[in-house]
């Protein structure tokens, strides 16, 4: 293993530290060289954009090559700062044969920059010398059991005359989660796993502010026709946001300066959010808080007795307040009042909840007529009531609004039990890992994980929820939430006895929230 610069790792000679570096020098100057050509040649063809995308790419995969864990800060940042509606030249998760990205190269390439990422990463690390055994664990296992039965609806779906490009576009997202979760378990311990999620804080605010500065430079008809502000599941990242920060305030977590900053994090993020109208997050995020507050209930009763009633109050007296207005101030009550009064929402949404219930009455057809097996990636769902024409998304009779039942259709009766078995050891494992670590930031994170796991499940049940920029949050929060399961990455060297407790197998992190 290459030390750091100056030392020589026990065990290893002098001379083979130096053919190491001597290596690592040489591949390094050929990839100066081999980069620089490439952005020469990219810069003569195309924009200037393009260029530093294809740097940034090739940077990335070079990072990764010398520090797998680089290739996982690059994964999750680069993903989640991209949006098809705001910022599509932003987009790492397209292929590069999008032209609307600034990574497009070809029609002919119909792989994504993130998977090359994704795969380069995952093979630095298995080449490497650190992994002296693979962490894996009951999350590990679920997910593996998942990405199984998706593979089984990839080959029933086109075995079975399924179309491949649609099937590539409907499933092959699903197909990072497990890579992504075994990179990071593997490679980031409590600290660096804390610094990961910071990044995907981070990339959710770029994501925020690219939508918000897209907003500012639309006209006044531009801005009274919009519908939506950003894609469907970026509504889920500013839900992390809006649910880390208020954990923050309702533990006292970190230092007064933290809690400020995200306070002033949350500004944007919440003009972006009312104008973006998920009404499923907004029920995600109610879900999240309380979920919040029932573990305040066994960590800190006290506080709890005192926020539950005030948030209670205050939650029925806005919506009271909100209960018939239009406003974007007033949207979070219209999508509560979906729920208690379905009975009494607009016409637009009655529309558009009428829309739901045939499709999901075609959805339930469809599951009876092949219930064990489904019918697999690449062919469409059955429709014995015909559908309102919404052509303009070019697969909707592919992949319908309840994108749960739906894993049913794809992947047969065992694959739709093993998502939920996944989701369910996810969250079980959260649940023991703050338990474990409630006093510390990672058991708060933790919290977070299971909180997005829960919002998660909320949003695909109405809405298109299994895209590469879920997945690689559902990866990280598996990750948060299985930290129970491991005490550092398998590569560490194990931790002097005064800082370890074998008998309990957890790392003592310290007895405040740090």
């Amino acid at each position: 293993m290459i030390g750091k610069v100056g030392t020589v790792p026990t065990g290893v000679s002098v001379g083979t530290v130096k053919r190491q570096r001597g290596f690592v020098w040489t591949l390094g100057s050929g990839t100066v060289v081999f980069v620089s050509a490439v952005l020469v040649a990219f810069a003569r063809s195309y924009s200037l954009a393009g260029s530093i995308a294809i740097f940034v790419l090739i940077g990335a995969i070079v990072a990764a090559s010398i520090r797998p864990i680089a290739g996982v800060y690059a994964i999750v940042f680069l993903t989640l700062i991209g949006d098809s509606d705001t910022a599509p030249w932003l987009l790492f998760s397209w292929n590069f044969s999008s032209r609307e990205t600034s990574l497009y190269l070809s029609e002919k390439l119909f792989i994504s920059p993130l998977e090359v990422l994704v795969v380069a990463t995952t093979i630095f690390w298995l080449i490497s010398d650190r992994p002296r055994g693979i962490v894996t664990g009951p999350v590990f296992r679920a997910t593996a059991l998942f990405v199984g039965f998706v593979a089984y609806g990839f080959v029933f779906g086109i075995g079975s005359g399924g179309d491949i490009r649609v099937a590539l576009f409907e499933g092959r997202a699903m197909f990072l989660l497990l890579p992504i979760y075994m990179l990071i378990v593997n490679l980031f311990d409590a600290a660096a796993l804390k610094r990961l999620m910071w990044t995907a804080v981070a990339a959710s605010l770029v994501n925020a502010l690219v939508a918000l500065l897209y907003f500012d430079g639309l006209n006044s008809v531009e801005r009274a026709g919009l519908e939506a502000l950003g894609e469907h599941a970026a509504a889920l990242q500013w839900n992390v946001i809006l649910v880390l920060t208020i954990m923050l305030f309702f533990y006292s977590a970190g230092s007064i300066w933290l809690r400020v900053l995200m306070l002033t994090v949350c500004l944007p993020v919440m003009f972006v959010y009312v104008t973006a109208q998920r009404r499923a997050a907004v029920v995600g995020l109610v879900l999240a808080v309380g979920v919040v507050l029932l573990a305040m209930l066994w960590h800190r009763r006290g506080r709890f007795l005192v926020l539950a009633p005030i948030l209670f109050i205050v939650l029925v007296g806005y919506v009271g307040v909100f209960w018939n207005s239009t406003s974007s101030a007033g949207f979070p009550a219209q999508a509560i009042k979906t729920i208690v009064a379905s009975d009494q929402i607009s016409e637009e949404d009655r529309g558009s909840g009428l829309y739901r219930q045939i499709e999901n009455f075609d959805l339930n057809f469809t599951i009876r007529s092949a219930p064990l097996t489904g019918l697999g990636f690449g062919r469409e769902f059955y429709r014995p009531i015909a559908l309102p024409d919404i052509s303009f998304f070019e697969f909707y009779r592919y992949i319908p609004h309840n994108t749960i039942l739906w894993m049913w259709i794809k992947t047969g009766f065992l694959g739709f039990m093993s998502m939920f078995l996944m989701f369910a050891v996810a969250i079980r494992a959260g649940a023991q890992t703050f338990v474990t670590r409630a006093h510390t930031m990672n058991g708060l994170l933790a919290l977070l994980g299971v909180t997005y796991v829960l919002m998660y499940i909320v949003f695909a049940f109405v809405d298109i929820a299994w895209d590469a920029r879920s997945m690689v949050l559902l990866a990280l929060s598996f990750a948060l939430c299985s930290q129970h399961e491991r005490d550092r990455p398998a590569w560490e060297e194990p931790a002097p006895e005064h800082e370890s407790s074998n008998a309990g197998g957890i790392v003592r992190l310290g007895a405040g929230v740090n």
